[in-house]
């Protein structure tokens, strides 16, 4: 209910979507024959559509490579082709787990974002690879959490508790700010 009050958070979920979505390509199979860009699309035939290229085709998203939040105000979404954006397909084959994921990513970014300032470690340069879903080839190494408050939580990554480190689930070192 609360997160109805933070559009803005929704806004960033959708825009890191579109950049990064976790399925960057998916199926689907013609169901009658069609022509798709001058090419003849028998009835049966696979296609292979992409989020990762369609959400940024310049026919359908200005600047397409930049982060821009502000593509997802209300007046904004109404005036953008209803095709452009399928981080979870379309249709009636999209993703049963697209409400919930929306849902969920928009309330730990407003938990998660109160408490922390995630940055990377100097000079890591992300190199994505699609292997089925998008992701950071080797991980998202040394990341350190900038605590914002020392009263939000305990232990090594939520602060306010007496350790300053702990080890991340792939063995780099997460640091707090209010560590010496």
């Amino acid at each position: 209910e609360e997160l109805h009050h933070l559009p803005y958070t929704l806004q960033v979920v959708k825009e890191v979507l579109r950049l990064y979505p976790a399925a960057p390509f998916y199926a689907r199979d013609a169901i009658e024959d069609d022509q798709i860009g001058g090419f003849d699309v028998p009835s049966g035939a696979t296609i292979m559509l992409s989020p990762f290229y369609t959400h940024r085709h310049p026919d359908f998203w200005t600047d397409p490579d930049r982060f821009d939040p502000d593509r997802w105000t209300r007046d904004a979404e109404t005036t953008r082709h209803g095709h452009s954006y399928h981080p979870f397909a379309a249709g009636p084959r999209i993703c049963i787990g697209n409400n919930f994921s929306l849902l969920e990513s928009h309330l730990l970014l407003a938990i998660l974002a109160r408490r922390f300032r995630p940055r990377l470690r100097d000079g890591f340069v992300p190199h994505f690879v699609m292997r089925g879903t998008l992701s950071i080839e080797g991980g998202l190494p040394n990341i350190h959490l900038g605590v914002i408050s020392s009263n939000v939580g305990t232990g090594p990554v939520g602060g306010g508790g007496d350790s300053c480190a702990g080890n991340g689930d792939n063995g780099n070192l997460l640091v707090n700010d209010a560590c010496p």
